[in-house]
């Protein structure tokens, strides 16, 4: 398992590539070729958004039970809006 979680985080991915990936998969392409472009938080959840080569992966990590829960492909990029008022917010409490 571990030798094909490294081939799959070092080779370059489409989007419909990614999304035939295992939720274990899509995680570990992201976190190892993806780069982190924002953070927000919702209830129990810190959700991180990456960039990945030309689309963008969201990733859902539940804080109480310390996993991650959720990888997906960001269609919607109205979504990007929650970041730029996560970092606003952040912003106004520093």
């Amino acid at each position: 398992m571990l030798i094909l979680l490294m081939n799959v985080a070092s080779m370059k991915i489409s989007q419909s590539q990614f999304k035939k990936l295992s939720e274990g998969e899509k995680a570990a392409k992201t976190l190892n070729n993806g780069k982190q472009i924002s953070r927000r938080g919702i209830k129990n959840y810190y959700i991180n958004l990456y960039s990945l080569g030309d689309f963008m992966v969201e990733i859902w990590y539940n804080t109480a039970r310390n996993q991650i829960e959720r990888v997906e492909i960001i269609d919607d990029t109205s979504i990007i809006d929650k970041y730029i008022d996560a970092e606003m917010n952040r912003r106004k409490t520093h």
